[in-house]
């Protein structure tokens, strides 16, 4: 950022020294986005990395800081004849996207909606029909009308700041819904800085890679600054206005996919991270059965105030949503509600580390018609299971992971646009084989991993995991030892 635009600055482990504008300072001091302080961004890996125990505030300022480098970098090269150059309204709003982007997480950050998903799904059939990011928008909305902070007129005159509003959430989606239009096509690359929805490049993952594995003390860490060095917008085939590469950059931008991937298996799906998961999926699951007890004197817990997306309008719900942090744990620990007990002793197993273990973990690699093959395996363990006496989810848990570069089994390379010298305005793609012939050609893995939840005390359950291993497929599945099935 300019000198000029700065207002304070902040020293930042992963960045150093940040430059803070005025609206920033101002969003970042209301309760909405202090909220943030109290989330932690890897909910419970610090139960194997005892210093991951970040939060959501310091990535989203990471963030902002890093949509303010790319705006420069833009900036830095001349744009291709007919993109349209950013305003220093455009400006504004990329930076307060970027700000707020993360404002609509909930407790314990994406798991609090992969458990919602799941155990709603059980309780009642309904499901979790918000996304984060529809959260997110909804409180970017009420932020910016909330009379006690005027954050509107900074934005602009009434007219203006309601569109310039509609602006920054479109950017947070990382979508214009108006982006067919010629107009839009002209500055798409706007819409890819915060959160690009078309390759997964973007400002987002740069901060919490590199935040995350500084905070676990795992080695790899991308060079964003080489990409930001070589970042710039080009023409595409189509006639729309994106965010490009040079083409020598596309072995580094690899590396950056490649570093997602092993954070995925080093941090983000550790087995003992899973385990957690699992067991505040359980917790939940205790809770909402509490809550149907009929006692109408007992003060219940609300797991999930907004489901729908109708209650998005509702400002009550709203504002149950926004006292809700990490501390919920805490909250259902502390309740001196006896229907809550089974979820209590449950915490009080995370609490003495009796930990949900995994029994195995299955591989579902080399096979054609992958989706089938995982529906097949995941049949043959829910009956061996169910063989030998034991219940799922009561004994034993499935869980489905899987491992990718962000595209699925797709290269994400084949999202992204490059350019070459001399031709710095056109933006092509390249062809893989160009890059390096030492490249992965599978971009996904699929496992299968089997969870007991069994006590010390389950003596004649547990003598049962070993004749379960010993009726399963010990490693990788191929198509061979499927048909064994």
């Amino acid at each position: 950022m300019a000198r000029e635009e700065t207002y304070k600055i902040v020293l930042d482990p992963v960045h150093g020294i940040i430059h803070l504008d005025a609206l920033a300072v101002k969003i970042i001091d209301t309760l909405y986005f202090q909220r943030l302080r109290y989330l932690k961004q890897l909910a419970f890996a610090d139960f194997v990395y005892p210093g991951a125990t970040h939060t959501r505030f310091a990535h989203s300022i990471g963030v902002y800081h890093l949509a303010c480098q790319m705006i420069n970098a833009i900036e830095a090269h001349k744009l291709p004849d007919g993109a349209i150059e950013m305003s220093p309204e455009d400006k504004k709003c990329i930076r307060v996207a970027a700000l707020c982007h993360d404002l609509g997480h909930g407790p314990f950050s994406h798991v609090y909606t992969q458990i919602g998903n799941k155990v709603l799904k059980e309780d009642d059939g309904s499901e979790l029909q918000l996304k984060h990011e529809d959260v997110t928008l909804a409180l970017v909305d009420k932020m910016f009308k909330d009379d006690r902070y005027h954050l509107k007129k900074d934005l602009g005159p009434d007219g203006k700041a309601e569109e310039l509003l509609n602006l920054i959430k479109e950017l947070i989606r990382g979508k214009c819904e108006a982006e067919m239009l010629p107009t839009e096509k002209r500055k798409k690359y706007m819409f890819q800085i915060v959160s690009n929805v078309d390759s997964g490049v973007d400002v987002d993952k740069w901060d919490y890679f590199n935040r995350d594995a500084m905070a676990c003390g795992i080695s790899e860490r991308f060079q964003y600054e080489r990409a930001l060095s070589v970042a710039r917008v080009v023409k595409t085939r189509d006639g729309v206005f994106e965010l490009g590469y040079r083409d020598y950059d596309a072995f580094n931008l690899y590396s950056m996919f490649n570093t997602r991937f092993t954070l995925y298996r080093k941090i983000y799906k550790h087995k003992v991270v899973v385990a957690m998961d699992l067991m505040m999926r359980d917790v939940f699951r205790s809770v909402l059965r509490g809550n149907k007890i009929k006692n109408d004197k007992r003060e219940r817990i609300d797991l999930f105030p907004l489901r729908q997306k109708d209650d998005l309008k509702d400002q009550d719900k709203l504002n149950k949503f926004l006292k809700m942090t990490d501390d919920l744990l805490f909250k259902i620990r502390d309740s001196s509600e006896e229907l809550y007990r089974d979820a209590q002793d449950l915490i009080q197993r995370i609490h003495d580390r009796q930990l949900y273990k995994l029994v195995m973990d299955i591989p579902v690699v080399k096979v054609e018609d992958l989706e089938r093959k995982v529906a097949e395996i995941r049949v043959h363990i829910e009956n061996t299971v169910k063989k030998l006496e034991l219940k799922i989810p009561e004994d034993i848990e499935i869980e489905e992971l899987r491992f990718d570069y962000g595209q699925m089994s797709k290269d994400p390379i084949m999202k992204l646009y490059f350019y070459r010298k001399g031709q710095e305005d056109t933006g092509v793609k390249l062809d893989k084989d160009s890059v390096s012939p030492v490249l992965p050609r599978i971009f996904q893995e699929v496992h299968l991993r089997l969870y007991q939840k069994l006590k010390s005390t389950d003596e004649e359950k547990l003598a049962k995991l070993d004749e379960l291993k010993k009726m399963l497929p010990e490693k990788a599945i191929s198509s061979s030892s499927l048909k064994k099935l």
